[in-house]
């Protein structure tokens, strides 16, 4: 049986091993994260570059 913890003893390495496992919570925040970094990356591109 897994170890229950608590929700900020939650590591990235856990959510990549659930979402790895077909756990759907766990891909659906895999999805988020990598659209939310997306657009920061996108951000931050755009105001270092402002002519692009």
């Amino acid at each position: 049986m897994r170890q229950q913890k608590q929700p900020e003893q939650v590591t990235l390495e856990d959510i990549i091993q659930a979402a790895n496992h077909d756990d759907t919570l766990a891909i659906e925040l895999v999805a988020e994260i990598g659209e939310n970094s997306g657009k920061a990356s996108r951000c931050l591109l755009i105001s270092l570059i402002p002519n692009w």
